[in-house]
């Protein structure tokens, strides 16, 4: 289990930020749904896009959303 510099860890977060069943969980589970679709409709059409800034730091960090976060950050090419 990782524990931040303040001793938090991921779950602690999560419980106070955003527990199951909570406004922002349900948001952040329907913005995942939303990213998966966009992930299919990507790969059909051969779009890449990445996902940046904070889905980054929350993927890496804990494991899916940063536990107050409320947006889905990606990044296509202006081309596409």
């Amino acid at each position: 289990m990782i524990a931040f510099n303040t001793g938090e860890t991921s779950e602690d977060l999560k419980a106070h930020f955003n527990p199951e069943g909570s406004t922002l969980k349900k948001a952040q589970d329907r913005m995942l749904d939303m990213l998966l679709y966009l992930d299919n409709v990507c790969k059909e059409q051969n779009v890449p896009y990445r996902i940046d800034a904070g889905n980054v730091l929350g993927a890496v960090r804990h494991g899916g959303f940063i536990p107050w976060d409320d947006d889905v950050d990606i990044v296509l090419l202006r081309r596409n």
